[in-house]
Parts: C-alpha cells; structure tokens; sequence
C-alpha cells in the first residue's frame, strides 16, 4: 500500500493518516513495500526456531529454488 493510498484511505474516512498507517503496518497482509508475485510465509518465531522452521524454510527453498527474499517479481 503505497503512501498516496494511505492518505486518500484517511481522507475518504476522515481519520488520521497515522490511523490507516497503524492498521496498514499492524496486519502482515498489507504490505507497503512492493513484493514478489508470489509470497510463501512460514513462521519464524522463537518456538518454531525451537522445533525446526529451518527444515521448512530449506525444503520451501530447494523446490522453488529461490533463497527466502528473492523473488521480486
């Protein structure tokens, strides 16, 4: 969601642009940079680094064959 978007949101709504902005940047679906075409998420946290993310995180990279990050397409 590019900046121009963030504050027509806010205006057509009549709220703050540091409102929409709150929102844009709290739900990991909204994204305000560009991204890839396609986006594959795995989790990350520490109790999935604890029980292994990073066998998922390899076998998502090998059959891709894209390291996590690459694709900006």
């Amino acid at each position: 969601m590019p900046d121009g978007a963030i504050y027509a949101i806010a205006d057509v709504l009549g709220i703050p642009a540091s409102d929409v902005e709150g929102v844009a940047t709290f739900y990991s679906q909204i994204f305000r940079q560009p991204v890839g075409r396609h986006v594959i998420r795995y989790c990350d946290s520490v109790v999935c680094h604890i029980t292994g993310y990073q066998g998922i995180q390899a076998a998502i990279e090998k059959k891709t064959e894209y390291q996590a990050g690459a694709d900006h397409l």
